[in-house]
């Protein structure tokens, strides 16, 4: 499965075709006013310029497309087409954006600094190490979007023993397969019992009896030579207050 770049060689030419198509998907997407943890429906493909996105204490618009131009930019470089390779890219992107640190109290100053101006732009988190999942999710969201994978902007929470916290995530739907994709949980790689790298949060979803939970394993992976064991530790809970059923995702 691929998704071809149509442009030509600049960033110009990058910037473009971005725009050309971005209005063709805000065009198309049905209008919302507010999405995130005070309104918490799924919103199903991309979140528009003019969605007001809620993280629970600070609101936030995704009006400024230079995360697209850069990302778009940096794949027709590199040549990479295929949707899988896209995936892993944008974990990496999303991670260099807003930096590998979240910092909820930094994230809400700079986000209600001159609130009476209007609400803040997502941009104004970029390399401030101060995004949390919802900023992350959100963006991964309409990265999805923009390359033709479906997904769900999800507001829910994480559950086990000892977490019961308000998260918000993606589910996506990728070869006929649904996934929670969390580009805020980091799944560590270890070689020599150290940690040297880190891979985005997805497996397949299982379905517990209850539809509105969501459960996948909690792993890690070590690395030997050019390839990747992944060793499973227990099980990771995704509980959102919706069924799973209104997002038309049959039981597998």
């Amino acid at each position: 499965m691929e998704f071809k770049i149509e442009s030509g060689k600049t960033k110009e030419d990058i910037k473009k075709f971005v725009d050309e198509r971005l209005d063709k998907l805000y065009n198309e997407a049905p209008k919302r006013d507010l999405v995130g943890f005070e309104k918490q429906s799924p919103l199903h493909g991309i979140i528009r310029e003019d969605t007001l996105i809620d993280n629970g204490s600070a609101y936030y618009y995704i009006k400024d497309r230079n995360y697209l131009y850069d990302f778009v930019y940096s794949m027709y470089q590199k040549k990479i087409t295929d949707i899988n390779s896209i995936l892993v890219k944008i974990y990496y992107y999303i991670r260099y954006y807003f930096g590998f640190n979240g910092n909820d109290d930094l994230r809400n100053e700079i986000l209600n600094n001159n609130i009476e101006k209007g609400y803040n732009d997502i941009s104004i988190l970029y390399k401030k190490n101060a995004g949390m999942c919802s900023e992350r999710a959100a963006m991964a969201q309409n990265l999805f979007s923009f390359f033709d994978i479906e997904s769900w902007y999800m507001i829910g929470e994480v559950l086990s023993e000892k977490e019961h916290d308000p998260h918000a995530f993606n589910i996506i739907n990728y070869n006929n397969n649904y996934y929670v994709y969390d580009s805020s949980r980091d799944v560590p790689v270890y070689s020599n019992n150290k940690i040297i790298d880190y891979r985005y949060y997805t497996c397949p979803i299982e379905f517990s009896v209850d539809t509105s939970k969501y459960i996948l394993n909690d792993y890690y992976y070590i690395k030997q030579e050019d390839d990747f064991e992944k060793n499973i530790i227990g099980k990771v809970i995704y509980s959102v207050n919706q069924c799973i059923n209104e997002l038309d995702i049959k039981k597998m």
